[in-house]
């Protein structure tokens, strides 16, 4: 069953969730074996609420597969508004699971001039339609449901069973006129009269309802019926429609809220003693699906009368209850006759009483239940048994350095013939890139969803390009990947952009207040990166709690899980991976590159001071900043650059495509990577620069360095020592050997689906994943 229709905007809480979950019980006490597919924690407390014992299971798409093909799942939702573009998931279909839809009515389909107005409207009800005509059965709750559905859907009606719909068991008679007036005290308030007897009418905003044509019909009866008697009209409308039937009731001479009294949403307990005291129930709708409220008033002892159209002779049992609702006349004698005539009244009890009987949960349970009992409706559909992957970020053309590097991840998982598809999820935020013909991360909860892979693994950095990630995560962020231990660069740097101040510091406060942090450990100013990390906030509480696992690129990132949270979920440090590059030679020039995006966090300004210093030595160094910048630090670097006279010097490429990043890297003779305040992260730069043996000078997993003349010094060697670079170079493009992106695939496919599950508060190392890493050096 699916369970995710208790949470629908529109559905959940009201009539359309009530039925299915007492369908779901019917069918239990029927005998039949239900599980309740659910989508959040939620939605699961809320079953597991509403029916002692039931069984509840993550709607995901290993629990859906597991399943045989002989199960039923029960689609709740495909005639929902506004529509969910899930109702059957795709795991469902793949697993060749039979389909049984809920059909409520399709009233839509009949009056498209009416409900379907919007071309958004138009087209989703044919798409609806096309996908209902692909299910094995419908169960319908009346006949004429059935029938009209299967004519505007196109659907056999061979295969539409009625079930019928029950009555909620506290709509009962009352058990005296104390008890029921004593739950009234909100109405009398409004307006209800207890010295007057009551006809009570449940209708609604939509002109399919004819709120007018009863008022028109009230006001034909005689006087002395309408001062004994009060019409109380049990809905909730807008203002506009409450305006229209002012007028029509001033125009009329009635009172309004006086002898026509309009309520506003009435709780279940108001709505049974209104019934409960009430000498006659109108229900004058121009067409139901079911029509519940007539089977509620007869159930709660009240006398009823309804329209003679669509499912409502079929709900009350007998032509004799029943009016044209069209002819207004004929429903002010009908209603004066419910009210006058004893004969006519006690008929009318009894028909009611009858009514009551006829509409229960067992019956409905067992209709249901023997509707789906056959065993082999149609063959069924081929299952598929790839596994799927989603790997969520940036990807290439994005200004993260992991964009590229995820692009690499997805490479190398399809270099290699794998039984589990890897898809990528692309992020955006902060970018004018498209995502072409792949999947966006934005659209996920709305046009695909979590239950679509086996896994989500969504790859994380401190930066604005990583947002709406961060923001998709939930309660249930999968496999989290953090090349950094922190999401301060997230946040603020969202904050920032938003050019909002009051937003921004509003969001950071709600963030903080997310992340538990005590409101004395704020900084002053809640747009400041720095003041985040001096404090140790890395905002990361909040995805802990949610992740399944977590992969970190070094033990100290990992120590800075386990100091959040001592009961962490596993983590598995997994150092950057290298590309296959050809080998450098030494290069004749002596050209210092600084790779990848380039922020404060990078000390340009200490890489600077160490070239202003060597250029004294040596007029041939040259420092290159391949990558892109923002246009206000670029400005001030340029600055720095000016007032020390390194303008033949110091040169900035902006972004570069991969030929460009090529050309330049092989004029390395250094590279240069350095980071203020780091935080266990590693840099891919490192793992490029390795990948191609040129020599590396970083303060990353180090001492920092924060001297122009220290890091000048350790400079020098490797610009005018022949024999130094040689040394280098070999340290470097061993380093490079040690962990490729292929062995990354396989690791994380090992991780992602374990033989044996990852144990919480545990911390594992690539070798223990895949042992025959063990074969090779340390993987510095």
């Amino acid at each position: 069953m699916d369970g995710r229709v208790i949470s629908h905007p529109t559905a959940g809480g009201r009539g359309v969730a009530r039925y299915t979950i007492g369908l779901v019980r019917a069918m239990r006490v029927a005998g039949a074996d239900v599980v309740v597919l659910v989508d959040s924690s939620n939605d699961d407390r809320e079953w597991c609420g509403a029916i002692d014992g039931i069984v509840t299971i993550p709607l995901t798409r290993s629990t859906i597969l597991a399943e045989p093909t002989t199960t039923w799942f029960l689609c709740t939702q495909m005639m929902l508004h506004p529509v969910a573009l899930d109702v059957v998931p795709q795991a469902v279909t793949e697993a060749g699971l039979r389909v049984a839809g809920v059909l409520h009515d399709v009233i839509p389909y009949r009056y498209p001039d009416r409900y379907l107005v919007e071309d958004s409207a138009r087209v989703q009800a044919r798409m609806r339609a096309g996908l209902v005509r692909t299910f094995d059965r419908l169960l319908s709750n009346s006949t004429f449901s059935a029938d009209t559905a299967s004519n505007v859907l196109g659907f056999s009606r061979d295969r539409i069973h009625v079930v019928g719909a029950a009555i909620e068991p506290q709509f009962v008679p009352a058990n005296g006129q104390s008890d029921v007036d004593g739950r009234l005290t909100r109405l009398v308030e409004m307006g209800l009269d207890l010295g007057r007897r009551r006809v009570v009418a449940v209708t609604g905003g939509d002109d399919r309802k004819n709120t007018p044509g009863l008022i028109r019909a009230w006001a034909g009866l005689p006087l002395e019926l309408r001062t004994s008697h009060q019409l109380v009209i049990a809905c909730a409308a807008a203002p506009s429609v409450r305006d229209r039937w002012h007028h029509i009731v001033h125009h009329l001479g009635l009172g309004w809220q006086s002898d026509v009294l309009v309520t506003d949403t009435v709780t279940d307990d108001e709505m049974v003693a209104l019934y409960q005291g009430a000498s006659l129930s109108v229900f004058p709708s121009l067409e139901e699906g079911f029509g519940l409220p007539v089977a509620e008033a007869a159930a709660s002892g009240c006398p009823v009368i309804c329209s003679d159209n669509s499912s409502l002779p079929e709900v009350i049992g007998d032509v004799r209850a029943t009016f044209d609702a069209h002819d207004v006349a004929d429903m002010t004698n009908v209603i004066r006759s419910g009210l006058e005539d004893a004969p006519f009244r006690a008929m009318l009890t009894e028909i009611a009483r009858d009514a009551a009987a006829r509409w229960t949960w067992d019956h409905v349970g067992r209709a249901a239940v023997e509707a789906l009992s056959d065993r082999d409706p149609n063959a069924a559909a081929p299952r598929s048994h790839r596994r799927r992957v989603a790997l969520v970020g940036p990807f290439a053309g994005s200004p993260s350095g992991i964009g590229a590097y995820n692009e690499r991840v997805l490479r190398a998982w399809n270099s290699t013939p794998r039984s589990i598809d890897l898809e990528p999820i692309v992020e955006l935020t902060a970018t004018d890139l498209t995502a072409g013909p792949r999947r966006n991360v934005a659209g996920l909860g709305r046009y695909f969803h979590r239950h679509d892979f086996d896994a989500m693994v969504n790859t994380l950095g401190s930066s604005e390009y990583h947002a709406a990630t961060v923001a998709s995560l939930g309660e249930h962020a999968g496999h989290v990947w953090l090349h950094e231990p922190s999401l301060v660069g997230c946040h603020v740097g969202i904050g920032h952009l938003s050019g909002q101040r009051d937003w921004s510091e509003s969001r950071m406060r709600d963030e903080l207040r997310r992340s538990e942090v005590p409101e004395n450990e704020w900084p002053d100013d809640l747009l400041d990166a720095d003041a985040y990390h001096r404090r140790n906030i890395t905002f990361l509480e909040p995805v802990l709690a949610a992740a399944e696992t977590v992969i970190v690129s070094s033990d100290e990132a990992a120590t800075v899980v386990r100091a959040i949270d001592p009961h962490h979920p596993p983590i598995l440090v997994m150092p950057h991976a290298t590309h296959h590059n050809e080998r450098v030679s030494m290069p004749a020039g002596r050209t210092i590159v600084s790779y990848g995006w380039l922020d404060e966090s990078k000390k340009p300004e200490l890489l600077i001071g160490a070239v202003a210093t060597l250029s004294g030595w040596m007029r041939d160094v040259r420092l290159v900043f391949a990558g892109g910048c923002s246009p206000e630090l670029r400005t001030r670097l340029n600055e720095v650059v000016a007032v020390r006279h390194l303008d033949e010097w110091v040169r900035f490429t902006g972004w570069l495509d991969a030929g460009q990043l090529n050309e330049t890297l092989l004029t390395a003779r250094v590279g240069v990577q350095l980071r203020r305040n780091a935080r266990g992260q590693r840099s891919g730069a490192v793992a490029e620069l390795n990948s191609r043996g040129i020599p590396v000078i970083t303060d990353i997993g180090a001492d920092e360095i924060t001297d122009a003349d220290v890091l000048s010094e350790m400079l020098r060697p490797l610009l005018v020592d022949d024999h130094e670079w040689q040394r280098a170079s070999d340290e470097s493009w061993r380093a490079g050997q040690e962990f490729s992106f292929d062995d990354l695939a396989s690791v994380l496919e090992r991780w992602v689906f374990p033989a044996e599950p990852h144990r919480r508060g545990s911390v594992t190392q690539v070798h223990d994943v895949m042992p025959e890493l063990r074969e090779r050096s340390s993987l510095s």
